[in-house]
């Protein structure tokens, strides 16, 4: 992910591009989020009589349309990117709870014997995964997975969810191509009380093969190698505190593997590094309600979900640099 963030000089009040674009960057360079856009509502005059209800994931498209899953609507609703034009998209069979969504990259849309049409996004809901060419017609379905949660795609273009149907999570991984499913469990807590309190709801591809998994049962993240499931380092506690958790949500990781979790019921956004470190919590000029579902765009845009607000907010990632 190349992402363009701009910098803000304190003198003369211009933007440029910082020499890198990692979030660490940013975050020495005193880090802020503005506002650039406001999708749908509970209400709004653009949506006519039907707003969003309660949504959880999100995306851009490479229009810079937004995707919303419109999760109690049980429906996807695609925004252009100024926010007043709308249309529905649906699933076959008819979606149920749609929670998450990612892009297929190029090298698996790419034509191959075993693909019938250009796949483009995937959108899991409770029950299937259902996949979606450019024009948003459904084109495939992965159906029969146990309690999904979450969907990624690793680096080699494998989709990625969490099966909750067990004794154990598990990580399921899924090739378009061949249609083949690779299930591989882990163990969050060794504990069994706390085990059933455990709920992994939100995962992001890390590197090196390392799925991020955010437990809001818990107020924990933990980082798992996808290979056998092995727990190489958990972070966050309970509380709101700085590195702390209540309820914690989305969760998306720039290019240098640095991570930003939706705090949902501290109603922030935190920042860690590669390691799990805490680093700061995002400064916003609009406050957030709730945040869900994260974004992180290739121009430095930050998308957020607020679920109490039933809107989606987009965040200008910016940098004040002093004596520039």
């Amino acid at each position: 992910m190349n992402s363009h963030v701009e910098v803000a000089s304190d003198e003369e009040e211009e933007e440029r591009s910082p020499p890198s674009s990692s979030v660490m960057d940013l975050i020495r360079n005193q880090l802020s989020a503005t506002c650039v856009a406001v999708y749908g509502g509970p209400k709004s005059v653009i949506m006519q009589s039907q707003g969003l209800k309660y949504p959880v994931g999100v995306m851009e498209l490479p229009d810079h349309s937004v995707l919303v899953c419109d999760t109690f609507n049980h429906r996807l609703v695609r925004f252009e990117e100024d926010g007043k034009y709308y249309h529905i998209i649906k699933g076959t069979p008819p979606m149920c709870n749609p929670s998450a969504a990612v892009l297929i990259p190029e090298i698996i849309r790419a034509p191959g014997d075993h693909v019938p049409a250009e796949p483009f996004f995937a959108v899991k809901d409770k029950f299937n995964i259902h996949v979606y060419n450019s024009n948003y017609d459904q084109i495939d379905i992965i159906q029969r997975l146990k309690h999904p949660y979450g969907l990624t795609m690793d680096d080699k273009g494998i989709l990625v969810t969490v099966e909750t149907g067990g004794n154990l999570p598990v990580i399921t991984k899924i090739n378009l191509v061949t249609k083949m499913l690779t299930r591989v469990p882990f163990n969050l807590v060794p504990n069994e009380q706390k085990r059933l309190s455990s709920k992994p709801r939100f995962i992001a591809y890390h590197q090196d093969d390392v799925l991020v998994v955010v437990d809001l049962g818990l107020d924990l993240v933990a980082m798992v190698a996808m290979e056998d499931g092995s727990v190489l380092r958990t972070f966050g506690s309970p509380g709101s505190g700085p590195g702390q958790f209540r309820d914690p949500s989305g969760v998306v990781c720039d290019e240098d593997g640095f991570i930003i979790i939706g705090d949902s019921r501290n109603h922030r956004v935190q920042i860690f590094s590669e390691t799990g470190e805490f680093m700061c919590v995002l400064p916003v000029d609009r406050p957030l309600r709730r945040p869900s579902g994260l974004f992180l765009t290739p121009c430095g845009h930050l998308i957020v979900i607020n679920y109490w607000e039933n809107n989606v907010v987009k965040y200008k990632l910016s940098v004040a640099v002093q004596g520039c």
